[in-house]
């Protein structure tokens, strides 16, 4: 959680579930990114994340991309999209353009439902235990 003005406003947080066997395989067949620093990053942005009172839960479904809600309860509220898996085996992740509620309902709307969908389908967050990929 590099930029701590930004990430400060989160409440919630959907990472990869590394304990799933099938979502990490995955993952990691599509990523090019190293199974050690996956499992790293999660665990560091799990316990950061608990740290700030943020609420983790882990996915286990097939995921390309992430999504940021901001400010979801207010008419000002926009989302974006990021790449997880780079394309072309370029390092950096693409951002879509913002998609604005009060420009976009319908679309706001639809991306925003997705997100509840797959946050109350996923498991409260626990902190990996090392041993079990090593």
């Amino acid at each position: 959680m590099k930029n701590k003005n930004y990430t400060d406003k989160f409440k919630r947080v959907l990472l990869l579930d590394i304990n799933h066997k099938e979502a990490f395989a995955y993952h990691m067949a599509r990523s090019g990114s190293e199974e050690g620093e996956v499992i790293s990053q999660v665990r560091q942005f799990t316990n950061e994340a608990i740290k700030r009172n943020i609420e983790v839960k882990w996915y286990s479904e097939k995921l390309d991309s992430a999504v940021t809600i901001y400010d979801p309860e207010s008419n000002n509220g926009w989302l974006v999209f990021q790449d997880l898996i780079p394309i072309y085996k370029v390092k950096e992740r693409v951002c879509s353009s913002p998609i604005r509620k009060k420009e976009q309902p319908a679309t706001y709307e639809y991306y925003k439902s997705d997100f509840e969908r797959i946050w109350t389908a996923s498991i409260l967050s626990r902190v990996p235990i090392a041993n079990e990929y090593e």
